[in-house]
Order: C-alpha cells, then structure tokens, then sequence
C-alpha cells in the first residue's frame, strides 16, 4: 500500500489478475480495513496461518488442480 504496510483490494485485484495463484500476507494484513471483505470472500487471499481463532479470511487453501 501507499504507506508500506497492509494491502488494498486494488494491489490484490491487481496482482491476481496478472494470473498468480495465491497471495499470502503476514501481520499487517488488516492495516487496511478493505482487505477483510477480499480475504473473507476470496480463497487466493490468505492471512497468516497462526492468527487466533476466528480471524477473518483463511489462514490456508487449496485450488483444484488439473493434469492433463
């Protein structure tokens, strides 16, 4: 983000449009509020894996994959 801490919905909707398959972010996820909605609703936005209990978002996740 502009200040250097957190990430906004437009660096996220950004970055995975670029074809990524997960972000995974660390403590300051939550610096900037817009993100809860994104990581609740979106399974390629992970917050750290060891937050407490009922944290927004998911601390881990998985996507099919298919081999063709």
């Amino acid at each position: 983000a502009d200040d250097g801490r957190g990430i906004t919905q437009n660096i996220a909707n950004e970055l995975l449009s670029t074809g990524i398959d997960v972000i995974t972010t660390g403590n300051h996820v939550w610096d900037k509020k817009e993100i809860i909605e994104l990581t609740e609703k979106n399974n390629n936005v992970l917050r750290p894996a060891n937050f407490v209990e009922g944290s927004p978002g998911k601390g881990f996740g998985a996507n099919e994959i298919f081999i063709l």
